[in-house]
């Protein structure tokens, strides 16, 4: 249902929810809390996460720091082992010169407290055909001097070139080295590891050199680069045995009675616990344990096209060295592959995140770095809250400096639209005055003010000009129009209605006696002549309406043998269109005050409509009184319908809908002659209409009752 938009007179009188002000008030704070819940979201579910994970990438480049530092004493190591390789396999075999040379080797300044010893492992009888063993080592004393040991020569035991850190050179190439497993000094219990360097003389390997590098100090060093973070880190040798901790107590045990390997070496001596040991003590950290036995594990399946060479290389080392079991073979055959393929870089291998740490008591963020040559493992733990708490409090102060510049923000620009709302309101009452002060054409804004509101002022009161003048003359075009059309109306309506008669008297007269194409002709003058006469009426009643207005031929009349009449009028229509028509007459008729024939023009131009928008089904009347006030009478049909766009123009003078009623013919005034009709009777016309389903036309009357 449509209907027109109705105004109060005066539209100075509008609600406050109305005004300008309040909407431009609105619409700034609906922008300023949305930029505030955009700013939040951004801050706590964009800027939060990256906070913590710049936390973490910080704490990830402190376990690359401690990896780095390490790789830096190692270098040092592997520079001073190729050194005595380099030495041994270019100088002459004199022992005299061997034992002057390689304590100078070893003895470098500033790495006292890093060497242990070191030196020269020929192969059997290469160095002295007649000796089996004939190696050069140095280590230091109690005092910290180097010191010759010859205890490795003796012909009892299996002899140095059966040692784990010896039989594994023989597999690396000229340029690499190897560094042994980690082992714990049985007096100091300070953790040792062996940098062995192969010795090849025209590609053919004569021995090792070798280094014993003194892990002591290392968890300084760990403590060093975690306290800032809150954290700490420990490390875990190839085997995953310890080699740093926070807590070397919680670490150490003494090996003795059951094994724990197959070398009998183990038993008896102070040593570090292995991962798992630890996480059998300590079941919090059994998920740490089980990712660092998996990595081996991991490595050698991602590895498939080099596990022949792998499982081959391992079997000979496990032949050829009692120290080493068929387990750790397979290590080490794992990290001498690794190195051959340039894969010893420092990474991330893996981030766990634990409910409970042994040492933090709390949830941590564990993470596991590869150690390059070596396969240890440097393990970082950072307590999850503190990272949480830090990247919370960052958030929390970012909302509050945004709160507080919104805040600024929106009492500045508050301010602006008060100044530009309050020009507004008196611009707006200048027009409304100018507006009420009819009989003063001349009102005119200020315009002296040189902004945007005074260039608005300056053109509206050009336009105001422009409006008056288009107004005196469309009126003085109006009524010279009316005047003419009024006086047209006999000269137009009589021979029209001439050509009427006479084409109906021949229609009469020669009905039967002509062919059927020459009567066709005629009833189709006859019909064309009906719509130009209608076309005619209608022009010429607007025209008289505007001239003069509506007269109204009051009087008191039924409804209901109006409504029969109209039904009686129409039902030779609905017979010819085989259509049905049903009238629903009150049950209690009303006395109606009025111009009846308006009323039957009124209903006679939406039957007429209705007719011809319908092609089956059909069309009723129903009047209905709608209170003690009030009543309607509804014309409902089965036609074509209209779309919401034809119903809003459905009431406007000369409109053509583009389907359904008027579609085919039409002069587009009856609607609009009808609707004022309605007007003039304190009533109006709605309708209701969906496309391929129909049309209700309510006229809606008021009445005394």
């Amino acid at each position: 249902m449509t209907s027109a938009n109705t105004y109060p007179e005066d539209k100075g009188l509008i609600h406050r929810h109305q005004t300008l002000s309040y909407k431009l008030s609105a619409g700034l704070a609906g922008f300023i809390l949305l930029l505030l819940v955009a700013a939040l979201i951004a801050i706590w579910f964009q800027g939060k996460p990256l906070l913590v994970e710049e936390s973490l990438a910080k704490n990830k480049q402190i376990g690359i720091s401690i990896v780095l530092a390490l790789g830096e004493r190692m270098a040092k190591i592997e520079g001073i082992t190729a050194q005595i390789a380099n030495f041994a396999k270019a100088a002459p075999k004199d022992p005299t010169l061997f034992q002057k040379v390689i304590p100078s080797l070893l003895n470098i300044s500033g790495l006292e407290h890093v060497i242990a010893g070191g030196g020269v492992w020929p192969e059997p009888y290469l160095f002295d055909k007649k000796m089996e063993r004939r190696s050069f080592f140095w280590g230091r004393n109690s005092g910290g001097e180097l010191e010759y040991y010859n205890d490795y020569n003796i012909p009892a035991g299996p002899g140095y070139h059966h040692t784990e850190w010896y039989v594994p050179a023989r597999y690396t190439t000229k340029d690499e080295v190897y560094w042994s497993r980690s082992y714990t000094d049985p007096y100091s219990l300070q953790t040792m590891v062996t940098c062995t360097a192969p010795i090849y003389l025209n590609d053919n390997f004569i021995g090792v050199s070798t280094v014993d590098l003194m892990l002591d100090g290392l968890s300084k060093i760990l403590s060093k680069l975690t306290a800032q973070a809150g954290g700490y880190a420990f490390i875990v040798d190839r085997n995953n045995k310890f080699i740093a901790y926070p807590d070397p107590n919680q670490v150490i045990t003494k090996r003795g009675g059951i094994p724990l390997s197959d070398n009998p070496n183990e038993q008896g001596y102070p040593d570090f616990v292995t991962v798992k040991e630890f996480s059998e003590k300590h079941p919090s950290f059994t998920p740490v344990a089980n990712f660092l036995t998996q990595l081996d594990t991991g490595y050698s399946n991602k590895n498939r096209i080099n596990r022949n060479l792998l499982l081959k290389q391992a079997q000979l080392i496990d032949q050829e060295s009692d120290e080493i079991t068929s387990s750790e073979s397979q290590l080490i055959s794992s990290q001498l592959l690794r190195r051959l393929q340039k894969k010893s870089q420092i990474s991330s291998i893996g981030l766990l995140r634990l409910s409970d740490d042994l040492i933090l008591d709390g949830p941590t963020n564990v993470e596991v770095f590869s150690m390059p040559m070596t396969s240890w493992k440097v393990i970082t733990v950072f307590p999850t809250d503190t990272i949480t708490r830090q990247a919370t409090k960052i958030s929390i102060n970012l909302s509050l400096m945004v709160v507080l510049f919104l805040c600024l923000f929106s009492i500045a620009a508050s301010f602006l639209l008060r100044r530009l709302t309050r020009r507004l309101t008196t611009i707006t009452g200048d027009i409304r005055l100018a507006t009420e002060n009819t009989e003063n054409q001349k009102s005119r804004l200020n315009d002296d003010i040189h902004d945007e509101i005074g260039v608005l002022s300056y053109w509206f009161n050009r336009r105001t000009e422009q409006l008056i003048e288009a107004k005196t003359n469309a009126e003085y075009a109006s009524q010279a129009k009316s005047k003419f059309l009024a006086s047209m109306s006999h000269e137009l309506r009589t021979p029209m209605n001439a050509i009427m008669g006479f084409t109906k008297h021949a229609i009469k007269k020669l009905d039967g006696k002509i062919d059927d194409k020459p009567m066709e002709a005629l009833r189709t003058v006859d019909q064309n002549a009906e719509h130009l006469l209608n076309l005619i009426n209608g022009i010429l009643d607007v025209a008289k309406i505007e001239e003069n207005g509506i007269e109204l031929a009051t009087s008191t009349f039924f409804i209901n043998p109006m409504l029969y009449d109209l039904h009686a009028q129409f039902s030779s229509i609905a017979h010819r269109q085989h259509l049905s028509f049903n009238l629903i007459p009150l049950d209690h008729d009303i006395e109606f005050v009025g111009d009846i024939n308006k009323i039957k023009r009124i209903l006679s131009n939406i039957l007429s409509n209705a007719f011809k928008s319908t092609k089956k089904g059909g069309v009723s009347i129903k009047p209905e009184i709608i209170d003690h006030h009030r009543f309607q009478i509804a014309i409902i049909d089965t036609g074509t319908g209209l779309s919401q766009s034809d119903v809003e123009k459905l009431f406007q003078r000369f409109a053509q809908v583009k389907d359904g009623i008027g579609a085919e013919s039409g002069t587009g005034l009856g609607l609009y002659l009808s609707q004022r009709f309605a007007h003039e009777h304190d009533g109006n016309i709605t309708v209701e209409s969906e496309v391929g389903i129909g049309s209700i036309f309510s006229l809606t009357l008021p009445y005394e009752n």
